[in-house]
Parts: C-alpha cells; structure tokens; sequence
C-alpha cells in the first residue's frame, strides 16, 4: 500500500506540498531532516525552514491510499502527478517544482 499525502501548513490550513510514500510520516521526517541541515535549496525547504524556525512542523494529510498489487510506482506516480494538477487547478500554494 502507498499513499498520495499532503503536507499542511499549521498556521493556515493550506497544503503546501503534494507527495508519494508507502511511510508519509516517515517521509515528512526526512523532509525536516533535509532542511535542518540545510541541504535542499528549494521553495519547499524555505517553507520547512520557516515552521522549524517558528517552532512547528506541518501536518501530514493523506489524500488517497493506493492498493497494490499492480505496476504500483508507475501507478502511484501517475495517481501523485493528478493530484498536483488538481491542487493547482484549486489554486493550493503548492511548492512542488511541477508548480513553480
């Protein structure tokens, strides 16, 4: 199983970042982890660096669970591209790179 997953900014309510994982909590620690340390020059690590700075992290949201079996990463991937489209059809502040 693999989740679609939204990431939240806390003090808006907003999904900031669309992504794929079969672990999303697992996934956001790595994202935090990624811009403590400062490794990841992108709109979406400015953001992480911003909560870090105010003392909070965002919130994971799962948007859609895909169930295997089948090709799942194509699948999954696939499934996490249409959901951004739709984000920016909503007109999220998505920080995803397909939306910059």
């Amino acid at each position: 199983m693999s989740y679609i997953y939204g990431l939240v900014d806390p003090r808006t309510g907003q999904i900031r970042y669309i992504g794929r994982s079969e672990a999303p909590e697992r996934r956001l620690s790595h994202h935090m982890s990624t811009a403590r340390t400062g490794n990841d020059a992108t709109p979406k690590a400015d953001w992480l660096r911003e909560l870090i700075a105010a003392n909070t992290s965002p919130l994971v949201a799962i948007l859609y669970t895909v169930y295997y079996p089948g090709p799942r990463r194509e699948n999954t991937r696939r499934i996490e591209k249409r959901f951004i489209e739709w984000g920016k059809k909503q007109q999220w502040p998505l920080l995803n790179k397909e939306c910059l």
